[in-house]
């Protein structure tokens, strides 16, 4: 059933499964929202580094979290919620949040809220560490996407 309701099956699907989370999502993206830093929350594997600022640098966590405002229990609170609504990892961006789910060997999808009165990201725009190839309308401020 859960493979059902994976993003990339279809439209019908992608609306179920964002609905199955909306509420944790949209929580989650009013605390990421004012952040005013470019970062990715990661869980499970290596979370010892963070990629952070325009150019997307990997930097040791523990360096990130020495610039920035947010305290170390904030950001695996962030980690364990980003894990718990079945996504693994949410890159921060100023006119978007992507919450990348999973993929097909280095392509990744997921859903994207893009921010009231941004841009709509375009075909080639930079997503974790590669290039958007696909965008399709949700609902509301949600997308979906993928990358190549």
């Amino acid at each position: 059933m859960a493979v059902a309701l994976a993003p990339a099956v279809g439209s019908a699907s992608r609306w179920l499964f964002l609905e199955s989370r909306r509420a944790g999502l949209e929580a989650l993206v009013l605390e990421l929202e004012p952040v005013d830093e470019l970062f990715d929350v990661r869980v499970g594997g290596d979370e010892s580094w963070v990629r952070h600022g325009s150019n997307r640098r990997r930097i040791p966590l523990s360096e990130f979290l020495e610039r920035t405002t947010i305290d170390e229990q904030r950001y695996s609170r962030w980690g364990e919620r980003v894990d718990s609504l079945g996504f693994y990892l949410a890159e921060v961006r100023p006119d978007w949040i992507a919450f990348h789910r999973g993929g097909f060997y280095d392509d990744i999808c997921g859903l994207m809220y893009v921010k009231p009165g941004r841009p709509i990201p375009v075909r080639g725009e930079p997503v974790g560490e590669d290039q958007l190839w696909h965008l399709s309308h949700v609902t509301g401020d949600w997308y979906y996407f993928e990358t190549s």
